[in-house]
C-alpha cells in the first residue's frame, strides 16, 4: 500500500486514461453586489440565465428533463427547488417554470445575495415538438434565433426583459 500511495502522491499512474464522459447538467449563478428583494429584477436576471442555457443546450443538441434554481441569502442560507419537466431545450417551456420554482423557494421579505440556474438530466437529441403546446413556427424562431445569435453574438437576439443585464458570456454576469 506503501508504493501506491507513493506513486499517487508522484502524480505516477499507469491506468487507462478514460475520455471524459457527456455532461449531466449545465447551470449558472450570479451573486449581487448588494442584496436583492425586488421580483422583477429577479425574474429578468432569470429569465437571461435560462435564455442562455437552453441557447447551449440547442448548441450541443442536448435536451434537460430538470429544471431548477438556487438561492442564497445574505447570511449564506442556501434554498434550491427543482422539478421534472418534459425533455426540452425552448425557453418558452423553461422560463415560466424558472418563475415558478422562484416563487416557491424564495420568502419574499428575505433579500438575496446569489440566484442560479440548472437543467439537469441531459440527454443528446434535438427539440420535440410537443402536439398541444408548440407549433412549427415556433421551432423556426428558435433556429432563426440561434442562427443570428451564433453568426453575431449571443445577445444580438434576446427578450426584452433580458436587456438590461448588458452584454453576455456564457456566464451572462461575468463582464459587463
Amino acid at each position: 500500500m506503501g508504493q501506491f500511495i507513493y506513486n499517487k502522491a508522484n502524480g505516477i499512474d499507469d491506468s487507462e486514461v478514460a475520455p471524459h464522459g457527456d455532461r449531466k447538467s449545465i447551470s449558472t449563478e450570479h451573486t449581487f453586489e448588494s442584496d436583492v428583494k425586488d421580483l422583477r429584477t429577479l425574474e429578468n436576471i432569470l429569465i437571461a440565465m435560462t435564455e442562455e442555457l437552453s441557447g447551449k443546450l440547442r448548441r450541443e443538441n442536448k435536451l434537460a428533463s430538470c429544471l431548477a434554481i438556487k438561492i442564497r441569502y445574505a447570511n449564506f442560507e442556501t434554498h434550491t427547488q427543482q422539478q421534472k419537466i418534459a425533455f426540452t431545450a425552448a425557453e418558452h417551456i423553461l422560463i415560466p417554470g424558472v418563475k415558478n420554482l422562484l416563487r416557491k423557494a424564495w420568502n419574499q421579505h428575505r433579500p438575496i445575495r446569489l440566484i442560479g440556474v440548472r437543467l439537469s438530466n441531459l440527454c443528446s437529441g434535438s427539440y420535440q415538438i410537443n402536439l398541444f403546446e408548440d407549433n412549427e413556427e415556433r421551432i423556426r424562431l428558435y433556429q432563426a434565433m440561434d442562427n443570428i445569435n451564433f453568426r453575431f453574438g449571443d445577445k444580438t437576439v434576446c427578450r426584452a426583459s433580458g436587456m438590461e443585464i448588458g452584454a453576455r458570456t456564457f456566464n451572462p454576469f461575468l463582464a459587463k
